[in-house]
């Protein structure tokens, strides 16, 4: 059996469970544990221990690509509350996995209560057992001690949504002190700082160390747009770039789709410009980024100055800064300005949007709100920006942290609020057909 098999075997929905009252079950011990460096990678299991008798036979070991474990058998409970998964592990390798997500919920108790999402990251030691001895890792107090206060401090003076859900920040560090103290690696300690974090539920905020990034925070979103409808209504389709692509609706109406902003897969505005030109001889255009989650502020302006025709206030921000009056600079404007170099796209736009939308998109689509005959059409945005900067921490761990508030011209806040869109369409996945794109087809005139 391939290990795709096998794994999607995992993920198999093995139980259907109304939701339970109750509190959820935890995991008592892991081996390896969440953090864990040096691990023998002659390991020949993963081994979760709960703190409840849990549901005989459903698990899910979520995760996949090379970061994965190789799969050398089907998961087992050896006893009520311990389940084992076989494994291969390579030498001096990052691993990553989770116990249950937010799509696969099958670890749950024998009352039926799904397991929260419980990460397991770890990093195989050398494959020499003297050499692994030797690399054994240690607890720093002291370093642990400074880099616990240098984190207090950032978070303090320049997180710029220190303040949004209101959290009790000292009983937070209070609670999460003795675990960041006992770190025995610069990994463990980025790790639990990430744990310590999520309570923050800001997708800006990360941690890095020994060039990993680990997020603090996942979020559950079902994006607005159903593939196969769209395809089916699709004609002269061309890819220009990584996420971006072409097409025609009915001969009158042009489709550009872009799933992302993101630098490392867009270096420039390149595929987003050709994108454009193969529909300027379209009189009617649909812009499609409802899998987009950002990237380049920058990249996606490009695009957007095609279609404005003179310079427009799209978004403004205050910047943290601990020592002015209210803790912020004065707002300050972004402006869209007209393209030099092209033409202005003069027909009418639909730019299709959703709660997938954060960050440079949302950017992007406050943008094109300042272009005349454009129309955004979809679901909210879901609602985050901050433009995050390293703040390096004594034993080599760096959180990126938001220093700024994005606001929309009028000044409201745009984290977690989101950008309302001009027409909202209500979406179910599964009806065969995308509503989202036929009221633009229908607004813009059908083919």
């Amino acid at each position: 059996m391939s290990r795709s098999i096998i794994l999607a075997t995992i993920l198999l929905l093995l139980f259907a469970s109304a939701a339970v009252a109750g509190e959820p079950p935890k995991v008592a011990a892991a081996s390896p544990d969440h953090g864990e460096t040096n691990v023998d990678p002659g390991l020949g299991e993963l081994r979760i221990e709960f703190d409840r008798d849990m549901q005989p036979g459903g698990f899910s070991w979520v995760g996949g690509g090379p970061s994965f474990p190789e799969i050398r058998g089907r998961p087992r409970w050896t006893s009520p509350r311990v389940c084992v998964l076989p494994v291969k592990l390579a030498p001096d390798h990052l691993y990553v996995t989770s116990l249950n997500s937010s799509r696969h919920t099958n670890f749950r108790s024998a009352a039926g209560i799904a397991l929260a999402p419980h990460p397991i990251w770890f990093r195989t030691g050398p494959a020499d057992a003297a050499q692994r001895a030797a690399a054994a890792p240690r607890v720093d107090e002291k370093l642990n001690r400074r880099s616990l206060e240098a984190l207090t401090r950032a978070i303090d003076r320049h997180y710029s949504h220190r303040d949004r859900l209101v959290l009790d920040w000292k009983t937070l560090f209070a609670g999460n002190a003795a675990g960041l103290m006992e770190a025995d690696s610069s990994f463990r300690f980025a790790v639990r700082t990430a744990a310590l974090l999520e309570a923050a539920k800001d997708l800006h905020v990360t941690v890095l160390t020994d060039g990993v990034t680990i997020p603090t925070y996942r979020r559950d979103v079902r994006p607005n747009i159903d593939q196969r409808a769209v395809s089916a209504r699709l004609d002269a389709v061309r890819r220009h770039g990584p996420g971006v692509a072409s097409g025609a609706i009915g001969g009158k109406i042009g489709y550009i789709r872009i799933d992302t902003f993101d630098r490392n897969q867009l270096p420039d505005a390149g595929s987003l410009l050709d994108a454009l030109d193969a529909c300027r001889d379209k009189p009617a255009l649909i812009v499609d980024v409802r899998l987009n989650g950002g990237g380049s502020e920058t990249i996606a302006g490009e695009l957007a100055r095609c279609f404005v025709e003179r310079p427009e206030v799209y978004a403004r921000h205050v910047v943290r800064d601990p020592d002015a009056p209210g803790g912020f600079t004065p707002p300050a404007s972004r402006e869209v300005r007209p393209s030099t170099e092209r033409p202005r796209y003069e027909g009418s736009v639909a730019v299709l949007m959703g709660p997938a939308n954060m960050s440079s998109c949302e950017a992007f689509l406050l943008m094109m709100r300042q272009a005349p005959n454009c129309t955004l059409i979809g679901a909210r945005s879901y609602g985050s920006s901050g433009n995050p900067q390293p703040r390096e921490l004594p034993n080599g761990v760096t959180v990126m942290l938001p220093v700024w508030k994005s606001l929309l011209p009028d000044g409201t806040e745009l984290e977690g609020v989101g950008i309302a869109p001009d027409v909202e369409v209500p979406f179910a996945a599964g009806a065969g057909r995308d509503p989202v794109l036929e009221e633009a087809i229908r607004r813009l005139g059908t083919p």
